[in-house]
């Protein structure tokens, strides 16, 4: 096709400009003969006459009169060129190729407007609107100039003191402010994003700050709220949140990240704060020079399901120069051997004080367990439960030193509340030990051990056979102790059996069943060499009865003792078979039974032996015999002694001096008659 062109103006006023270009042309196809109808066209401006890339474009569809067509420039597409420099129309009809060459645009009126505009300089007064441009800008304003269009951008500087400056908003200002500028109290609301941003100075009027986003330096204790946990050296705190750990297990692990090696120069300190913390299967084993810390027994527990097959394995094992305070173990097994706290050759005294440990659910339960160890237990209680035999306190091989100590063990076959074996030399202060719900009951239960025991309270009750304290091969030293078993088949407030040399000084024996043939002993001596100061042991039941029964050898020395029998079938104060004795200041007494005799001794059938017993200053009283001699191998040596209800029995040696009738208080004679 070829074509014609004339660049026309669409009409309008010198106050508006258009934003149109007018365009007339004339178009004929390839044989010159002109074209009608309506085609679709292709309008493109260029800065080049070739070639380039179009800077704008836009499609019509026109009507063409006898090859004669107009269209206006952007009137689909809006022109937003800068018409700053020379422009080319392209023109393409339908799929042809663009049609050349392009056609360049002339000057129009309205750009010849803006050219006068540009070269004339006009007072404030005569402009009233439009755009001023930056070359007819020069000088200084001396006006004042209001700019409320929020679009304004002005750039370059300002210079003056910037007092009448108001209202800026910070924003949108950037770049860098000098130092030397700022000055005075800034009281409006600041917020500096920037993280490179610091303050200096100290800081004092700064208030509302957030911790959390702190991330170096030092705040002064004084400037934390009570709520900041402080962080210490050696210290590691394990808590269901906010701590270093939730696991003591995983603390005592990682040992070397916050203690380092301890020692005696380098002691440290796990802190265990309120909650329960289960450690599972795994033992929370101890190490030297690092306390266990919790924050009371009711609040801080730890539990687990720890067992072994050979030897007690705990919940927590504790070595030497080690202390556990403030705070419950408890493992509930299952397994073999399950203890609550271990201390396995803890030497050094290793301290474990306000603690409760609970043991159960395995064959044999251990509340505590010492083996090799000399462990200070100071107002702990330790509960074992369950199983074949249950211990609340075991010692082997060790001196635990106990004091304000609570020992129970029940509801297994056998159960000791503290039991002392294996050359053990523990000291038990204000310690009360209890057994109970088993076949055979222990309060305590000494076995090669030389036990210290003041002011301890020991209980044994129910079962085949339940003894307050017991000891074998033993030299136990009791002082200010009260011993009771009760509601056994056969009760023994204390026994002492197998070569023990047993000391006691102020202890109250008691041995005590109402059930249908049962056997009390207030205190047995079994083979041992018992010294008894200053005992009341006492019986009742409703079979065989004994105050003191002194059985095999035994040769106990006993002074200012009460003896004392009541109800059952036979009632004896004190009962020596196959044993000597000797006596001072012993009240000795049966009552309320079908046969009541003061003291009875009695040899097995068959035996050679003889015996002596030397009585002074005594009381022997029962309605059928005040003493009674089953055997002539004894010898008597009574002085100044009472005899009181029955007569004596023939048999045997009497030799007797000072000896008075307590019925009717006539001296008898030399043989007690």
């Amino acid at each position: 096709m070829i074509l014609s062109a004339v660049l026309t103006l669409a009409s309008g006023s010198f106050a508006a400009v258009p934003q149109e270009v007018g365009y007339q042309g004339y178009l004929t196809d390839a044989g010159g003969v002109p074209v009608n109808g309506s085609v679709t066209i292709t309008l493109s401006l260029y800065t080049t006459s070739t070639g380039g890339t179009a800077l704008w474009s836009e499609n019509q569809t026109i009507s063409i009169d006898k090859g004669i067509y107009s269209v206006s420039l952007g009137a689909v597409t809006p022109l937003t060129l800068p018409f700053d420099t020379r422009y080319y129309l392209g023109i393409k009809v339908g799929n042809d190729v663009e049609l050349s060459p392009r056609q360049p645009l002339a000057s129009t009126p309205y750009a010849y407007r803006a050219k006068w505009v540009d070269s004339h300089f006009h007072s404030a007064t005569d402009i009233t609107s439009g755009i001023i441009p930056n070359a007819s800008i020069s000088g200084i304003y001396s006006l004042a100039l209001g700019l409320t269009n929020v679009g304004n951008v002005i750039y370059g500087n300002f210079y003056g003191n910037g007092a009448n400056l108001t209202n800026l908003d910070a924003s949108e200002l950037t770049g860098t402010v000098p130092t030397t500028s700022l000055s005075g109290t800034y009281s409006q609301t600041l917020i500096l994003t920037n993280t490179n941003n610091s303050f200096t100075g100290n800081g004092a009027t700064l208030t509302s700050l957030n911790a959390s986003n702190f991330t170096s330096g030092t705040i002064p204790d004084a400037r934390l709220p009570l709520n900041v946990q402080k962080k210490y050296g050696k210290v590691a705190v394990v808590a269901q949140s906010g701590g270093d750990y939730t696991n003591p297990v995983t603390a005592m692990g990682a040992i070397a990240s916050w203690c380092g090696t301890p020692s005696a120069a380098n002691p440290c300190l796990l802190k265990i704060m309120p909650g329960v913390y289960n450690i599972g299967s795994t033992t929370l084993v101890m190490q030297q020079y690092v306390d266990l810390e919790g924050s009371g027994e009711n609040v801080t527990t730890i539990t687990g399901a720890v067992n072994s097959g050979s030897y007690p394995m705990s919940g927590v094992v504790n070595g030497h120069s080690a202390e556990i305070r403030m705070l419950t173990i408890k493992n509930i097994g299952p397994g073999t051997n399950v203890a609550a706290l271990v201390n396995y050759y803890a030497y050094n005294a290793p301290k474990q004080s306000n603690v409760t440990c609970l043991a159960s659910g395995g064959t044999n339960n251990y509340g505590i367990y010492n083996y090799a160890s000399d462990p200070t237990l100071i107002n702990v209680t330790a509960t074992a439960s369950g199983g074949t035999a249950t211990f609340g306190i075991a010692s082997y091989y060790s001196s635990p030193t106990m004091h304000n100590v609570i020992a129970t063990a029940k509801d297994g076959t056998t159960n000791y509340g503290v039991q002392n074996g294996a050359e053990s030399t523990p000291i038990m202060d204000h310690v009360t030990a209890t057994a109970s719900g088993g076949s055979y009951n222990y309060g305590v239960y000494n076995s090669y051990a030389s036990t210290k025991m003041s002011n301890v309270t020991t209980t044994a009750s129910g079962g085949t056979a339940s003894y307050g304290i017991a000891s074998y091969y033993s030299s136990p030293t009791m002082h200010n102790v009260i011993a009771t078993a009760k509601d056994g088949t056969t009760n023994y407030g204390v026994r002492n059996g197998l070569e023990s040399s047993t000391i006691m000084d102020h202890v109250t024996a008691t041995a005590n069943a109402t059930a249908p043939n049962t056997i009390c002993y207030g205190v047995y001596n079994d083979f041992s060499y018992p010294t008894m100061l200053n005992v009341t042991a006492t019986a009742s039941g409703t079979k065989y009865i004994y105050g003191v029964y002194n059985n095999d050898r035994s040769h106990p020395t006993m002074i200012d003792v009460t003896a004392t029998a009541m109800n059952g079938t036979n009632s004896y104060g004190v009962y020596n078979k196959d044993s000597s004795a000797s006596m001072s200041n012993v009240t000795a007494s049966a009552t309320y039974a079908d046969s009541n005799i003061g003291m009875v001794n009695s040899i097995t059938a068959g035996s050679l032996s003889t015996y002596t017993l030397l009585i002074d200053r005594s009381s022997f009283e029962g309605s059928n015999f005040s003493i009674s001699n089953s055997a002539a191998a004894f010898t008597l040596k009574i002085g100044g002694s009472k005899l009181t209800g029955g007569p004596v029995n023939a048999l045997g040696t009497y030799n007797c001096v000072g000896v008075y009738d307590g019925d009717t208080y006539t001296a008898l004679g030399a043989n007690c008659q």
